[in-house]
Formats: C-alpha cells, structure tokens, sequence
C-alpha cells in the first residue's frame, strides 16, 4: 500500500525512511485508515528492537510517516538458495524479534495507554538487519493496537498469505501465538533460502496446505542446524496454536539456554557479515522495501 523513500532530516542532517501512499491508492480510505493506524500505533512504540518512529503527518504530497533509517539490509533477501544464513546468524535473529515482540505483546513496548500490540504482519520483508548485525521489527500497516476501537473489516483476513498461521486463514479467533508462528516461517526460510512450501505450484494446492498439511520440520530446511533452533521452529510452526511457544519469552528462553556464549557471539559476527556483504554486492543499502 506504500512505498518507503531515503531522506534527510533538515535540522540534524540524519537519514530518515519516508513512508507515503502509493499515488494510485492515495484516494482509497480503507487505505487511509490502514495508513492512519500505522502512523497512530508507531508513535506509541519505543524499544531499541523495533524500527524508531520520528515523526508523522501531512504534506502538500499527502500523509507520510518518518523512521529511523536502519543501515542494513531486510531479511527477505537471505530467502535465496546463495544467500541462506547460517543457523547461528538465524538464530541471533530470533533472539532480537522475540526481544521485540514479547515488549509488544505485554505492552511494554507503548507508551501512554495503548497496551499490548499484535504484529499481524511478521515476514522477511518487515525485519531490518543492521551492519552491526542487529535485527529491528517494521512495518505496523497491520499492526492491532488492543486497546484501539479499530478493527479488521469483517469478512477480511489481512498479511501475506505464506505467514499467516492456520487459525488466522481459516478465520478464528487467533493471539500472539499467530506472530510466533509467522516467525517459524520466517526463520525456516531464510536458513533454507527458499520459501515454505515453494515446491507447492498450484494456487489450490498452496491453500490446502497452508490450512491443513503439518509444516517440514526445521531438519528440512538445513542439516545439522543446533538442536534449540531446530525445537524453536518446529513448535513455533505448530498447526494448533495450543502446542505453541506460550509466548515470545518462553520461546526466547529455549534458544538462549540452548546456545553458549561462544555460538551466540559467532552467530552475531555472521549476521553482521551477512548484512553488510548483501549490502556491499549491492552496491547500495537498502533497508525499507516497499510495503
């Protein structure tokens, strides 16, 4: 529904992600109103795991929404068989969104008295992996403030179908345990490089599966990947949400128990490598992708 664009603060000099309505859309007020809860939920936010809000409002071009700019690269671009991550990178991953999303699910990522906060549209398009080699949470367009009056359409399932867990398509009530879920696909495909279910050609094959076909095991996605990773995807991507991870600190707890401190400082270095050599071959560092 968007496209985001690199600016410059004037007053600091900063670089800043500037997200507007596509042109084609910019009289569409389902859009607007996505567009309004964004900007309306991102202003609430304040954890060093998610993308910084700035500032938000309207212009002689139309609304528009100001970021930090994260120096990086988005994980969508490891689900390639030539630029798969390493396991330990994957796993540092993990680590900074579930950081991210247990402050959002138990409202300790809000200021003021927004409360907890549903993701609803975790992918690899929406985590930002810095140089350094930390990962950032984007893109809140579906985002489900619970104390906000707004809800989905009825009728209307929103987020990208590949990550959506099976509650949310077949349309019953769903939680937090639906991002958790979203993050398993997440993980899974940037350490295989290629999509869940991607061997799956039809359109009605692909719904058949996402709804009612058990998800590959982690084992599936790369051999002899750490045994607490592999346990964390397998119960994230859980079809009954019921024999999920409870929650994003429960799930956290298992890979940093499961991992010494040796792996967790090369898992890093790799992450850190990898996003600085995708950005170098590049040739350019691009961090917010359109949504």
């Amino acid at each position: 529904m968007a496209a985001v664009f690199r600016g410059r603060a004037q007053t600091t000099g900063r670089s800043v992600a500037v997200k507007r309505v596509l042109p084609n859309l910019s009289s569409n007020t389902e859009i607007l109103r996505l567009f309004d809860d964004e900007c309306r939920v991102h202003a609430t936010l304040s954890h060093p795991k998610v993308v910084q809000y700035l500032a938000h409002g309207v212009d002689q071009q139309g609304p528009f929404l100001a970021l930090d700019w994260v120096d990086g690269v988005s994980a969508r671009h490891f689900v390639a068989p030539s630029r798969s991550l390493p396991a330990l990178a994957a796993a540092m991953l993990a680590l900074d969104v579930l950081d991210a999303l247990d402050a959002l699910h138990h409202g300790r990522a809000t200021r003021g008295k927004v409360g907890p906060v549903l993701h609803r549209d975790l992918s690899p398009a929406n985590v930002l992996v810095d140089s350094s080699g930390v990962s950032r949470l984007a893109d809140f367009g579906l985002a489900r403030a619970l104390t906000f009056a707004r809800t989905t359409t009825p009728g209307t399932t929103v987020g990208k179908l590949g990550y959506l867990a099976p509650e949310v398509l077949a349309g019953r009530p769903h939680s937090t345990r639906a991002d958790l879920y979203a993050l398993g696909v997440v993980l899974w495909e940037i350490i295989a490089g290629r999509r869940l279910l991607a061997d799956l050609v039809s359109a009605s094959d692909r719904t058949h599966a996402y709804l009612h076909a058990p998800r590959p095991r982690a084992e599936r996605a790369r051999e002899g990947m750490p045994t607490a990773l592999a346990r964390v995807i397998d119960g994230a991507l859980a079809m009954d949400p019921a024999e999920r991870f409870g929650s994003a600190n429960a799930m956290a707890a298992v890979l940093d128990r499961g991992l010494t401190a040796d792996e967790k400082a090369l898992g890093r270095t790799l992450l850190a490598c990898a996003a600085r050599g995708d950005s170098t071959r590049r040739g350019r560092r691009r961090t917010h992708p359109t949504a």
